[in-house]
């Protein structure tokens, strides 16, 4: 995993951010998507699988904040 991913996703949670986090993980998610539909002609597992840590770290961040309603 990217020490950069880390450091972005803890200065928004400090900043409480949660909308700039929400749209960092739709974006990972779509690139997954987009190497998903690629088909078998390229070996995208090494960059899916850094798309999916990234995704792992910034669901950790969304998870820190307070709940949206609280």
């Amino acid at each position: 995993m990217s020490a950069a991913i880390q450091q972005i996703v803890d200065a928004w949670v400090r900043l409480k951010d949660r909308e700039r986090l929400e749209q960092l993980l739709e974006h990972r998610r779509q690139l997954l998507l987009d190497l998903a539909l690629r088909g078998p002609t390229i070996d995208t597992s090494q960059t899916a699988n850094v798309l999916g840590d990234e995704v792992a770290v910034i669901e950790e961040g969304l998870a820190r904040l307070p709940n949206a309603g609280a």
